[in-house]
C-alpha cells in the first residue's frame, strides 16, 4: 500500500548544506507515461550543490527537492505505461533542472523512457552510484592537447593552459561553469559544458555492462536520508574514493 506522505530532502532557501531539510510532504502521483518509484539510494552530484546554492536558479521556486538518479523499485504506473509494472528493479536518471521533489526522497515520480531495468543482482542502495556518472561519456580527443574531456572540473583553469591556441574543451563538470562563460568572451581555448542526455537505451546499455561484471559502482559512503548536508558537504571538498549515496531503505 502506498502512503498518503513521505519523507523527501528539500531546501526553502539558497545558500549551504545546511539550507536542505527533511520535510513530511504529499506522496507524487504518476501521470501519464510516468511511473512511481519507490527509492532505495539516490547519488549526491556536484550539480546538486550548483544549484542549492544559488548559483543556477533558471526557472526554479523555491522550495526545491535535490537529486537527479535514484535506484529503486516501482510500485505504480500511471497511462500510457506498458512496459513496466509494480514490482520492476529499475534505476534511473531525471535530468534537468531540479524540481519542488527530487529523487532524495522515499518515493520519486520518474518518467518510464528514463527509466531501466536495475542490474540483476545489484544492491540497489550501491547501483545508485552508477546512472550519473555512467551516462557521462568523455569525447574523444583528436591528438594530445588539441582537445581534452574533462568529467571532474576541479582544475578547470589548468586544463585550458594546457590546450593549444585553437583547442577545445569539454566538460560534464557544473564547478566549470564560470570558466566556460569567461572562455566565451576571451581569446583562446574554448571550454564547452555538455549535458548528460537521459535515454533508457543508455541506461539499458548500462545494466548490460553492470550485469556482465565491466561495470560496477564504487561507493565512498552511504548517508541515511537525516544527513543528506553532510552528503552534500563531502562533496564540495572535491576528493572522493567513489560516489556519496543517501540510503532511503
Amino acid at each position: 500500500m502506498i502512503p498518503a506522505t513521505m519523507r523527501a530532502a528539500r531546501y526553502h532557501r539558497y545558500g549551504g548544506p545546511d539550507v536542505l531539510r527533511v520535510d513530511t510532504v504529499h506522496v507524487p502521483r504518476p501521470g501519464p507515461r510516468e511511473v512511481l518509484v519507490r527509492v532505495h539510494g539516490a547519488s549526491v552530484n556536484p550539480g546538486d550543490a550548483l544549484f542549492r546554492s544559488g548559483r543556477m536558479r533558471i526557472g526554479a521556486r523555491l522550495p526545491r527537492g535535490t537529486g537527479l538518479d535514484l535506484a529503486g523499485e516501482v510500485v505504480a504506473a500511471g497511462d500510457r505505461v506498458d512496459d513496466l509494472a509494480a514490482g520492476d528493479r529499475v534505476w534511473a536518471y531525471r535530468g534537468g533542472l531540479p524540481k519542488r521533489l527530487g529523487t532524495v526522497a522515499e518515493y520519486a515520480v520518474m518518467r518510464a523512457d528514463r527509466c531501466a531495468p536495475a542490474p540483476a543482482d545489484a544492491d540497489l542502495v550501491a547501483a545508485a552510484a552508477l546512472p550519473t556518472v555512467g551516462l557521462t561519456a568523455p569525447l574523444p580527443a583528436d591528438r594530445a592537447f588539441d582537445a581534452v574531456a574533462d568529467l571532474h572540473g576541479a582544475r578547470a583553469r589548468d586544463y585550458r593552459r594546457l590546450l593549444a591556441h585553437g583547442g577545445r574543451m569539454a566538460t560534464t563538470a557544473t564547478r566549470a561553469v564560470p570558466f566556460a562563460l569567461a572562455t566565451a568572451l576571451l581569446p583562446g581555448p574554448r571550454i564547452r559544458i555538455v549535458q548528460v542526455r537521459a535515454r533508457r537505451d543508455d541506461l539499458v546499455a548500462l545494466t548490460r555492462y553492470a550485469d556482465d561484471g565491466a561495470l560496477r559502482p564504487v561507493v565512498d559512503r552511504r548517508y541515511p536520508l537525516d544527513q543528506v548536508a553532510a552528503a552534500h558537504r563531502a562533496v564540495a571538498t572535491g576528493h572522493a574514493r567513489g560516489k556519496r549515496v543517501i540510503d532511503l531503505t
